[in-house]
């Protein structure tokens, strides 16, 4: 399990600002966190360069995660950067003031924007 909770993250860059990698040592096992917890984080994102397919300021990787209350947003406003990619991870989205929606997260029973804030 990994918690990470209330810190500030200020960067630059055309890759993720938080990114939870996974490595594949067999067909059938694979090295990364069961759970993760994402909570109470301001994160800002500055880029120049324009994002595509996927690309977001926080990557998690696991097998659950719960993401909540954060602040995330990437500048400038169109580069394109989702928010949160959860990489088909199921888990609670709740709480969150961000740019741009999540991607790759496995459909929460009501719409995202009934618990977050897209501003």
């Amino acid at each position: 399990m990994i918690q990470i909770v209330d810190n500030k993250f200020i960067g630059t860059g055309r890759t993720a600002l938080i990114e939870l990698l996974e490595l594949t040592i067999t067909d059938n096992w694979i090295a990364r966190f069961e759970r993760v917890s994402f909570d109470h984080n301001y994160c800002m994102h500055l880029t120049t360069q324009d994002a595509t397919g996927n690309a977001a300021t926080v990557m998690l990787t696991g097998s659950a995660a719960i993401v909540t209350g954060n602040h995330i947003k990437s500048t400038p406003r169109g580069a394109g950067y989702f928010s949160v990619n959860f990489n088909n991870m199921p888990g609670p989205l709740i709480g969150n003031v961000y740019h741009r929606e999540a991607v790759n997260h496995v459909a929460f029973p009501v719409p995202e924007n009934a618990f977050n804030m897209i501003a």
